[in-house]
């Protein structure tokens, strides 16, 4: 693969345990989509809006009640609703698939792709994620996590690299997102094995390097005990970063790609207030 630009991200203020790692990407993906115009406002109020409907359309169903007539269908409305509503769904899907890929620790990198098909795509994402700390209980971790992830989203979203990148915004596109694992999974629902991508030098590519050492006290959770539970004596093997496995890395692409889209208006109010 080609020489991208990097941004190296210094994530060594916390434990990176699977879970704390997936609320990252998951927050860098969400300012990927939006920053690159594929969805015309935050993800935050993509997903209050649609859960809004949906929780309008539970109660009228719950209640038996008609929410739209038939008359008073605006097709408009109705077919960007869908458009969004496909758009967050899967953008779920593949964020809570990938979580349960880093739960394994066997995700080495995540790929966005931007453009009309992923063999002549515009512009890509790497994002290169290291060994995790495994064996942790991650509720005593998460709070600490999340107090620190403002920290390397800032050093994310106020590089220059990045700032570059936004600079060159692209049209509303197709998105395709692609992990790279070191073994083949059977469990994975939504992600399928693929050939390893190769992109043309005029192809704008820059990575999000996530910089994780142990530097901080790893037995941590080690004296955890559960209520009534016989502490288990081997849970200090089970607490240590887990050995990288020589395995062949393996391409996997998700089975949908994402649809960006454009806010639209009726009589000057845009259409998502009137889902």
């Amino acid at each position: 693969m080609e020489t991208a630009e990097e941004i190296r991200v210094n994530v060594s203020d916390y434990i990176l345990t699977p879970l704390s790692c997936s609320y990252l990407i998951h927050e860098i993906l969400k300012g990927l989509i939006y920053q690159k115009c594929q969805i015309p406002y935050p993800f935050s109020w993509l997903k209050s809006t649609i859960n809004r409907r949906r929780g309008e359309e539970s109660e009228a169903e719950c209640e038996g009640l008609d929410l739209k007539p038939k008359t008073n269908i605006n097709f408009t409305v109705e077919h960007h609703y869908r458009v969004a509503s496909k758009f967050f769904d899967d953008f779920q899907n593949a964020m809570k698939e990938i979580s349960q890929e880093l739960s394994q620790n066997v995700v080495s990198e995540i790929l966005i792709l931007f453009g009309p098909t992923p063999v002549c795509p515009k512009e890509v994402c790497r994002i290169k994620v290291p060994l995790l700390a495994s064996g942790h209980f991650e509720d005593s971790h998460i709070n600490d996590a999340l107090k620190h992830q403002h920290k390397a989203l800032r050093q994310i979203f106020l590089s220059n690299i990045w700032m570059d990148s936004v600079d060159s915004a692209i049209p509303c596109t197709n998105t395709y997102i692609f992990i790279k694992r070191g073994d083949i999974s059977d469990n994975m629902k939504y992600f399928k094995p693929c050939k390893p991508l190769s992109f043309h030098n005029n192809v704008k590519v820059y990575c999000i390097n996530l910089k994780w050492e142990c530097t901080r006290d790893q037995t941590c959770c080690k004296n955890l005990v559960v209520y009534n539970e016989i502490p288990d004596t081997n849970i200090e093997n089970s607490i240590e970063p887990v050995e990288s496995k020589q395995h062949e890395h393996l391409w996997f692409q998700f089975a949908h790609h994402l649809q960006g889209f454009k806010n639209c208006f009726i009589n000057k109010t845009a259409v998502c207030e009137l889902w």
